[in-house]
């Protein structure tokens, strides 16, 4: 099996689910989002702050402990949560259960009343086969579970392959 490091799966590019937020109107300039899981790179935070968006991020493979623990304070200093919280290619590199579940949560926890978690995943070839690290399974393949997680409270769209979870106040 391939060893799942930072460098293999944190990838400098702008996540489709970050995209897909601004294109959609979920986020829109003046709001804030926390890309949880968003890897090494601020490229989603540039694009994110080219649009007028706040952004951090949190990921406790690819950022230090202190950043992880200044993203969540700033998360915490506003009146309310983030608008948006992204599991952008998150889940499709997370092979255990439990933890996938534990990374919902966690991301859930941090989506202010009325905001949206917003699901992505590369489904790599498609077959649902683990491949290296890479669980090659689309956005759709994990619903049962994240909804298991989520237990009850929000409303869920799916569009161009993405999830989103809107948070009912």
């Amino acid at each position: 099996m391939v060893e799942k490091t930072v460098a293999s799966t944190s990838i400098n590019q702008v996540a489709a689910g970050i995209k897909r937020a601004v294109e959609f109107g979920i986020l829109k300039a003046g709001m804030r989002a926390l890309d949880w899981g968003g890897g090494r790179f601020d490229t989603g935070i540039a694009y994110l702050a080219s649009n007028g968006i706040e952004c951090r991020i949190v990921d406790p493979y690819a950022r230090s402990f202190e950043e992880n623990q200044d993203a969540i304070a700033w998360a915490l200093t506003k009146e309310e949560l983030p608008d948006v919280v992204f599991l952008n290619n998150v889940l499709c590199v997370i092979l255990d259960v439990e933890e996938r579940r534990k990374t919902i949560f966690a991301a859930w926890s941090y989506v202010r009343n009325g905001g949206t978690l917003v699901i992505s995943n590369y489904a790599g070839d498609g077959t649902g086969v683990v491949k290296g690290f890479q669980n090659n399974k689309p956005s759709l393949a994990y619903l049962e579970e994240i909804m298991s997680v989520l237990g009850g409270g929000f409303t869920m769209t799916r569009k161009a392959g993405i999830l989103f979870f809107r948070k009912v106040k």
